[in-house]
């Protein structure tokens, strides 16, 4: 999904207990206040906003609660206690990586896992923009 939260709320409006969403700006056929969404093929409304189009109820998940898995706090079970950083066994070091639109990114190999936590929390803050807070 390339639509932020922010842009999103910037285009729409949307009432959880309807599920409809309703433009807030006017664009070329369309009016502000004017419904959006048409059924898609597969029996989903799709809502094309920007030029490209979502899914509905994607579009509500990300209006409600802000990005899927970006919320996530550190399981119970990670090594590091950090987000982001896991250790690697094969290399003897912590690894740090971050997802990006489904996306894993490597960040590198650390020594020290405070080390490999700053440089998630770097690259949190730089491509998670709207949600740059790592979670605890």
């Amino acid at each position: 999904m390339t639509i932020t939260q922010n842009r999103l709320r910037e285009l729409v409006k949307y009432d959880p207990k309807t599920g409809v969403f309703t433009r807030v700006l006017a664009v070329p056929g369309k009016r502000a206040g004017s419904t959006c969404g048409c059924r898609h093929f597969e029996g989903y409304t799709a809502i094309k906003l920007d030029g490209k189009s979502y899914m509905a109820h994607r579009l509500a998940f990300l209006y409600v609660t802000g990005e899927n898995q970006q919320n996530k706090t550190v399981r119970k079970d990670n090594k590091s206690g950090f987000a982001g950083v896991t250790w690697d066994a094969q290399a003897s070091c912590w690894r740090a990586r971050i997802s990006v639109q489904g996306r894993q990114y490597f960040l590198g190999h650390f020594d020290v896992s405070e080390v490999a936590a700053a440089a998630y929390r770097d690259a949190k803050a730089a491509k998670h923009s709207f949600n740059p807070q790592v979670p605890s």
